[in-house]
């Protein structure tokens, strides 16, 4: 996620933008999460957006992926190596179509963002050491254990690690195919950690030993990617500026109502003074404004917070890029501003998230990092 606050194409928050196409996702609303996605992919972000949706993957989706097959056409990976603005629709239909569970997402965060020791007697530093270690995390369900030494680990081999979980979860059968995903995964998904990949083909297995997998993880839901026309989603550019956000058929930022949850660079910057005063710089960051104002020989001024124009005799381009990108955003209707820059109310929180979908998952009681996350909001 991007650090500094900036606008995209129709003047949304970036990070925002990435945390409002995870909301839609994660509530299954297939046309809000592809309105998101496009927005980021139309603003010039496409290689940030595909980071974005396989994160999610990792995050929400890879351990009930059970029906993945490397050489199948119709897997994540090959979806997102399309060639046509499709494949943003495409991806997110993806994962919007498969179970959610939140392990991957919570452990993930745990090692990150707490300091906890590992339970062991001692590191494992030779094969039959860690095979002991193993088979004691697994007697006692430690999976906040397992994790961290995935997640840190660099003494076994990845492929060594995943024949001795499966050795001592007894699902030798399984393994051909996990260490397949998992050498497939690592070696096309260039943007994610491998020992994050490595994590989610071990939980995977403990999931497969307790029959908690299904052979297929689609879910049916009504909506079809062929019926998406990619239209109504690229940039307008056919009216004046000012008309530009009023055609744009704009969503709501926080339309599920789970902003409140994360980390925001709004609550560093006053967003409302930035979106209405100084729009246009806060723009410039994004591809699509940063060629944009080149074009019209506009020079972004990082010490005034401004974009200036070259003076006389190019008065003409500067009329002319705000008569075609002017957006006016202090000009619009309050209804229209407060898509981008409503205020974030608390109406649910990750535990009350976390317990819609902890039936599809290990059934780890994660309380009180839950309730850390209330507190302190996660950064995603």
């Amino acid at each position: 996620m991007k650090t500094q606050l900036f606008f995209t194409r129709y003047l949304y928050a970036y990070d925002e933008v990435e945390c409002a196409l995870l909301s839609a996702i994660l509530n299954k609303d297939f046309d809000t999460a592809i309105f998101w996605g496009y927005e980021l992919y139309y603003s010039g972000f496409k290689d940030e957006l595909i980071t974005l949706l396989f994160k999610i993957y990792f995050d929400f989706i890879a351990l009930h992926d059970i029906g993945f097959e490397p050489d199948y056409e119709y897997n994540i990976v090959s979806i997102s190596k399309q060639h046509d603005d499709l494949m943003v629709a495409s991806m997110i239909d993806y994962l919007i179509t498969r179970k959610i569970t939140f392990d991957i997402f919570m452990l993930r965060n745990i090692c990150e963002q707490f300091d906890f020791d590992i339970d062991y007697d001692g590191e494992p530093t030779t094969q039959t050491q860690l095979e002991e270690t193993i088979r004691y995390w697994l007697k006692q369900k430690d999976y906040r254990s397992i994790a961290k030494w995935i997640l840190t680990q660099d003494n076994f081999d990845d492929i060594v690690v995943l024949e001795l979980f499966a050795k001592t979860i007894s699902k030798k059968n399984e393994l051909t195919k996990i260490v397949g995903e998992y050498k497939f995964l690592n070696m096309n998904v260039s943007v994610t950690d491998s020992k994050l990949i490595l994590l989610v083909q071990v939980l995977k297995q403990i999931l497969i030993n307790e029959k908690r997998l299904r052979d297929c993880n689609f879910i049916r839901l009504d909506h079809s990617v062929e019926d998406v026309n990619i239209n109504n989603y690229k940039t307008i550019d056919n009216v004046k500026g000012y008309k530009t956000l009023e055609k744009a058929n704009l969503i709501p930022i926080d339309k599920h109502r789970i902003m409140s949850l994360f980390k925001l660079s709004r609550n560093k910057y006053n967003i409302r003074e930035m979106y209405l005063k100084n729009w246009l710089y806060y723009a410039s960051f994004s591809p699509i404004w940063s060629k944009r104002i080149r074009q019209f020989g506009g020079i972004v001024n990082h010490n005034d917070v401004r974009v200036d124009f070259k003076e006389k005799p190019n008065d003409d381009l500067m009329q002319e890029f705000y008569e075609r990108y002017g957006l006016e955003p202090d000009e619009q209707t309050k209804n229209i501003q407060e898509k981008s820059i409503m205020c974030f109310n608390v109406t649910t929180n990750w535990t009350q998230l976390y317990e819609k979908f902890k039936k599809n998952g290990l059934n780890e009681d994660y309380d009180d990092e839950l309730a850390e996350f209330d507190n302190d909001k996660i950064l995603y």
